[in-house]
């Protein structure tokens, strides 16, 4: 079977990555009240980003039967990106647990006036020829394998049960692909989760309506 040509534009947003941050620190072995801290534990506590209450919220994701919680979200991580393009606008929402690295990314794509809005059940996904209004779920691993242990969501349902600027609450369930399998739909898994996140961290690419 033949495939179409992948959109870039529409690609681009699957592989947002943040870099990780490593902190080169003193050898010498830190006390805390007189006890010595492990170089483990203490180049931990270096690398953690600090938590300054731009972010609410949480992640839950069980990919093939394994689950993936977050515990904190990343400040300076986790934000709403919007993209006014007429009809081919988008909306990606970006999650990242502090300790874990485990990510997820949700885009959104479809008119101005849908990703300003698309509360709702979509089934429509990154690779559905034709359609319109598409999400596409992308989780990623803290594994430091990057792009290649990802499962990207290619049959299902999510419901988006809550939106807004800066807000969503939404639930997930279906199969998914590694990068090598989605076009093929080869080798798929299950994958199933929940979503909430309130963010201050809002980002603005051209102008609705325009």
């Amino acid at each position: 079977m033949k495939t179409n040509p992948l959109n870039m534009k529409f690609i681009l947003p699957l592989f947002l990555f943040a870099s990780i941050l490593v902190s080169c620190g003193n050898s010498e072995t830190p006390k805390v009240n007189g006890s010595e801290v492990s170089e483990e534990e203490n180049s931990e506590n270096r690398t953690l980003p600090k938590n300054d209450d731009r972010v609410s919220g949480f992640f839950k994701v069980t990919v093939d039967g394994k689950d993936y919680n977050s515990e904190q979200l990343q400040d300076n991580y986790c934000d709403m990106s919007f993209n006014f393009a007429g009809e081919k606008s988008f909306v990606a929402i970006r999650f990242k647990d502090v300790k874990s690295k485990d990510a997820l990314i949700f885009n959104i794509y479809g008119p101005e006036d849908f990703i300003a809005d698309p509360a709702g059940t979509l089934n429509a996904f990154m690779f559905t020829p034709g359609a319109k209004q598409k999400i596409n779920v992308q989780f990623l691993p803290g594994d430091s394998m990057g792009s290649m242990s990802s499962i990207t969501m290619i049959e299902g349902e999510v419901n988006i049960s809550q939106f807004s600027e800066g807000q969503i609450k939404a639930t997930f369930n279906g199969k998914g692909a590694k990068p090598t399998d989605v076009v093929t739909k080869k080798n798929l898994v299950p994958i199933e989760g929940e979503i909430e996140l309130k963010t201050t961290n809002i980002t603005k690419i051209g102008n609705k309506g325009d």
